[in-house]
């Protein structure tokens, strides 16, 4: 069984190099969700469309906030990753509040 996951990792040329590529990949792709999330929800929210109370706008910031934390703490932005701890706790303080 190992030896036909060396042999597959060796066709297909996979090497930590390309596994770590592969794991920066995905953390964009998280941050870019997240900034999808925040951004989306507030423009929703200027427009009328979305109230700042609505779960779905909290949700948004919340999940928008954490995929932001994965993001700046992986490139090491301990600034922003404590600005957006901050906003999900912010975040989680509302949901519990409506409950």
């Amino acid at each position: 069984m190992r030896q036909d996951c060396l042999q597959t990792a060796n066709t297909l040329n996979l090497t930590p190099f390309t596994l770590h590529l592969n794991m920066g990949t995905l953390i964009e792709i998280i941050g870019w969700i997240g900034s999808v999330l925040i951004v989306g929800a507030y423009y929703f929210n200027i427009n009328g469309k979305l109230k700042a109370t609505s779960p779905l706008y909290i949700w948004s910031n919340l999940f928008g906030g954490l995929f932001f934390v994965v993001n700046t703490w992986y490139h090491h932005a301990f600034p922003s990753a404590v600005v957006n701890i901050i906003w999900v706790v912010i975040a989680a303080n509302a949901l519990f509040k409506k409950k």
